[in-house]
This record gives C-alpha cells, sequence and structure tokens, in this order.
C-alpha cells in the first residue's frame, strides 16, 4: 500500500538547465562555454555546492577566483545568474494539493543553496504540501547514496513509497533501497504508472 510520494525536484517539479549558468558565467568571465563546461573544477565546485562543503557565498568566491579574475560581477548578479534556470512543470505542481488529501508528500533533491532560496522565492507552490524536503546540502550526501533515501524514508517503510525522479540511476537506486520508484518522462507516463500502483491524480 501506498502511504507516501516522493518526488525528485529538477525536471520533475520545476525544468531546468545548467547550460544557461555555463552560457552566462563565460560570458561575464570571457571563457570559452565549451571549456567551462568540460572543466573538472567547475564541475567539482558545483558538486561540493550540493553537498554542503560550499554555502552560496563561498561558492561564488572560489568560482571568481578560478575564473573571474579581473570580472566584474557581483554576488547578487551571481545568484541570480546562477539560479535564474528553472521553469515550473504546472500541470505536475498543480496536482499537488489533490494528493496530499490522501498521501504523504516527500522531496529528494540534489541540490545547493542559492538554488533553493532562489525557488522557494519564485516557486512556492511547488514545496507548500511537502511534509518533509530532503536537500543534499543540507544534509551532506547526494544520490545516489543511500544515506539520501535513508533520511527520505525516516518513519515510513521504504515499500509503502512511491519515488519519482528523471535519472534512471536514481530510480533504480531507490529501488535498492526497498522504495516503489519511476522514472519521470512525462505527465502521461506518470499517470500510467501511478495507476498501476492504485495511485490517483485527479
Amino acid at each position: 500500500m501506498i502511504t507516501t510520494l516522493c518526488f525528485d525536484l529538477g525536471n520533475v517539479l520545476l525544468f531546468f538547465d545548467h547550460a544557461l549558468i555555463v552560457r552566462r558565467l563565460s560570458k561575464t568571465f570571457d571563457v570559452d562555454p565549451e571549456r567551462l563546461l568540460r572543466d573538472p573544477h567547475f564541475a567539482s565546485l558545483m558538486i561540493k555546492s550540493e553537498t554542503g562543503e560550499l554555502d552560496g557565498r563561498s561558492l561564488y568566491l572560489e568560482i571568481m577566483s578560478a575564473y573571474g579574475k579581473g570580472a566584474r560581477m557581483s554576488f547578487d548578479e551571481f545568484k541570480e545568474a546562477w539560479s535564474d534556470i528553472f521553469s515550473p512543470n504546472t500541470e505536475l505542481i498543480r496536482t499537488l494539493p489533490v494528493l496530499a488529501q490522501e498521501y504523504r508528500l516527500r522531496m529528494l533533491s540534489n541540490t545547493n543553496e542559492l538554488h533553493i532560496e532562489w525557488c522557494m522565492k519564485k516557486y512556492p507552490d511547488a514545496f507548500l504540501h511537502f511534509e518533509r524536503k530532503v536537500f543534499s546540502y543540507e544534509i551532506g550526501f547526494r544520490k545516489p547514496a543511500p544515506e539520501a533515501f535513508r533520511v527520505l524514508c525516516l518513519d515510513v517503510r521504504p515499500g509503502h513509497c512511491l519515488y519519482v525522479d528523471d535519472i534512471l540511476s536514481y530510480v533504480e537506486a531507490a529501488r535498492e533501497w526497498g522504495m516503489n520508484a519511476v522514472q519521470y518522462t512525462g505527465m502521461d507516463d506518470m499517470q500510467r504508472a501511478f495507476s498501476s500502483f492504485g495511485v490517483m491524480m485527479e
């Protein structure tokens, strides 16, 4: 029996495009965007921001030091360039109040401080109905680490949870933890998958 519905944030509840960050920063820093995209140091800074090793201001200082020497970009300008990459999955978000009447709702996301601050202010309806929100930068673990799913499933049996993620390897990790899980590829497929577990979205 499903009692708890668990959702990823990025590309499930909110669509996003990381390439926008690279294009904006590379333009400001006069750096080839492909070079920045492939740079392992840049990738490591992003991961550190998602595990809580770097808070928002520390991330800004590290990126400015590595790529933006001589560039003029304030912390506020950086926050916008870094975070204005999201758009709402309106069709899914509008089902949350209905689902919350029948199920406990939880969220699990690999994310960072700046993105969550931005999204909670701009898209509050995407967060409103969740009784637990598990963010990697707060717990120090990123999916697919088992620790992330352990925190998500505190005080509920994994087998009573249905988890939705756009990344297949994270879906498989949730299943290994004992959860029911489906990959998000669009609303029609998700509705059919939910229906197979007896979960009606309307």
